[in-house]
């Protein structure tokens, strides 16, 4: 996105936010700003808009994706523990992106817990006890 004011526009423009696609435009661009900032220019989206084809700033995406980055850090994760859970009914599929950190862990001997439960991306504050349990004393 060239200019970032339009960007801020469209976000406060009260039309925008009673949209239901609302959050999804707020979530592509808090991800842009976490995974492609541009410095002084602000952030760029992986994709061009007019098509929706991949960008050249896919890559910058791609060197912060966990299923990427944990490929090239196991030296890294030795003797840590991880603990990795994912709702089956996750909103935004995120148990794809689990599954194949799942696979790295696996193929790193790194020392893990995955858990995949009913549910979704949030009301997890029962699931908060489990996990406290796994990561303070796992099996």
């Amino acid at each position: 996105i060239k200019d970032i004011k339009k960007i801020k526009k469209k976000i406060t423009d009260r039309q925008c936010r009673k949209k239901k696609n609302f959050f999804d435009i707020m979530n592509v661009t808090a991800m842009s700003l976490c995974y492609a900032s541009l410095k002084k220019k602000g952030f760029a989206f992986p994709i061009y808009e007019e098509t929706g084809e991949l960008n050249k700033h896919w890559k910058t995406f791609l060197q912060k994706d966990p299923v990427e980055f944990l490929q090239n850090r196991s030296k890294h994760l030795k003797g840590k523990f991880i603990y990795l859970e994912v709702g089956t009914q996750d909103e935004f599929c995120l148990y794809f992106g689990a599954r194949k950190i799942r696979e790295v862990l696996e193929k790193q001997k790194v020392d893990f817990y995955y858990s995949e439960f009913v549910g979704g991306h949030s009301g997890l504050n029962e699931r908060k006890l489990l996990a406290l349990q796994q990561v303070l004393a796992p099996d």
